[in-house]
């Protein structure tokens, strides 16, 4: 008898948010969240210690050859080199974004 009306209270249950949903409103527009991005700047010879820890490779479909280096050093802010796996060698610019 419990069984029964444990699947009846989950069968109802489903029913109710199934129909209780609404859609949200179609935005007006596209939406800017912030006008902020990463400023690109030249590579040098190394990858400097100031930059702090490698938390992130990333690699796109698109360019399978290349991946992204993401490091974050001690005040938050990201920085990201390219490297290309099949020459070995990094890209001549590296990305900066800054934490306010």
């Amino acid at each position: 008898m419990a069984k029964k009306m444990l699947i009846c209270f989950v069968g109802l249950s489903l029913v109710v948010f199934l129909f209780s949903c609404t859609k949200l409103p179609e935005a007006k527009g596209p939406i800017i969240i912030r006008d902020f991005g990463m400023e690109t700047f030249k590579l040098g010879d190394t990858i400097p210690l100031k930059w702090g820890n490698l938390i992130a490779v990333t690699n796109s479909e698109q360019y399978p050859a290349w991946t992204w280096w993401w490091f974050q050093d001690k005040e938050g802010n990201i920085y990201m080199a390219q490297y290309n796996m099949q020459r070995n060698v990094f890209a001549a610019e590296y990305k900066f974004m800054k934490r306010r």
